[in-house]
């Protein structure tokens, strides 16, 4: 308790999103529009992180530096321990099909960032999404599907300025399918 109330930071954890939704497009009530956003932050700091090295991040300790687990499945976040993320995305949405485009990005675990001896020679490990999502409703199955691209800027904080040979060897990028049925 004496630690909350005097650093109340350093367990500060959140989430907030909302979906603004499904407002009539062109005044036709079959034909919805759906605004999504999403924040997470689990960084714990400059400040923190230097004060209190040995705290460490979000899901980790000293006994267990991996962090926990549920037999063998991560706890928390998705985006990891000392990590943010932002996330947007809209829909048109029909009675039996949608579609639309979402945005993100990704700061992992920015703590380790801030726990390195010299971060001059390191940069912050950084990845921005954008794709396309699309669906359709059947009488006897939800189909869905996401086509993405992702690019991961200083991936495992690498820095350009020490890149010698070519910016390749720093920035990572990668396309991504996800294609799901559900049985009704």
């Amino acid at each position: 308790i004496r630690g909350f109330l005097l650093r109340p930071h350093r367990w500060q954890g959140y989430t907030v999103g909302f979906q603004w939704g499904l407002l009539p497009w062109a005044n036709d009530s079959s034909r919805l529009v759906r605004l999504q956003a999403e924040a997470t932050n689990l960084e714990q700091g400059t400040p923190t992180m230097a004060a209190h090295e040995d705290e460490g991040s979000f899901y980790t300790s000293k006994t267990v530096p991996q962090g926990y687990t549920h037999r063998g499945q991560v706890l928390g976040a998705a985006i990891g321990p000392g990590a943010s993320s932002q996330w947007v995305a809209g829909d048109f949405v029909d009675q039996r099909y949608q579609a639309g485009i979402f945005l993100g990005r990704v700061r992992w675990d920015n703590d380790a960032f801030y726990l390195a001896p010299d971060r001059h020679f390191i940069a912050h490990d950084v990845s921005v999404l954008v794709g396309l999502r699309g669906g359709a409703r059947t009488g006897w199955a939800d189909f869905d599907v996401v086509l993405g691209r992702e690019r991961r800027l200083n991936y495992l904080y690498q820095n350009p300025s020490l890149a010698f040979e070519s910016l390749d060897a720093v920035d990572v990028s990668n396309w991504f399918l996800r294609f799901s049925a559900a049985a009704r």
